[in-house]
Parts: C-alpha cells; structure tokens; sequence
C-alpha cells in the first residue's frame, strides 16, 4: 500500500524561519536561511509549531502568512 503524504509548501520566510503551510491551512516553522529552497516547495522537513516562539514573532508570522 502506497503511503500518502500530505503537501507541507513553503510559503514564505521570516527571521531565517521557512514558514510552511500544510494541507489544513496550518502554519509550522523549520530554521533555515532565507530563500534557502524556493517558496512554493514542498518540505518534508521536521517542522515545529509556533507556540515554540516568543508571542511577537508568532503573532507577525499569522498576521503575514495566514490566509483568511
């Protein structure tokens, strides 16, 4: 049996943080240097979530990033 895997597309950077949207709309965060691996890529990258960083930088990430 084929093992699906779901889309994790980077969507942007900030702060040297790739930020990575997944298939649900979720926002995660991996470190890497900016434009490292081109936005629109997908990652298969340990990711992290946001509440790993200070509240500023979490509340800049969704106010960039987050679709509404």
């Amino acid at each position: 049996m084929e093992k699906i895997l779901k889309d994790n597309i980077i969507v942007g950077y900030y702060r040297d943080k790739a930020i990575v949207e997944t298939e649900y709309g979720e926002l995660y965060f991996f470190d890497c240097e900016n434009d490292l691996i081109p936005v629109g890529s997908v990652t298969d990258a340990e990711l992290e979530t946001l509440d790993k960083l200070d509240a500023a930088m979490q509340q800049e990430i969704l106010k960039r990033f987050q679709e509404e």
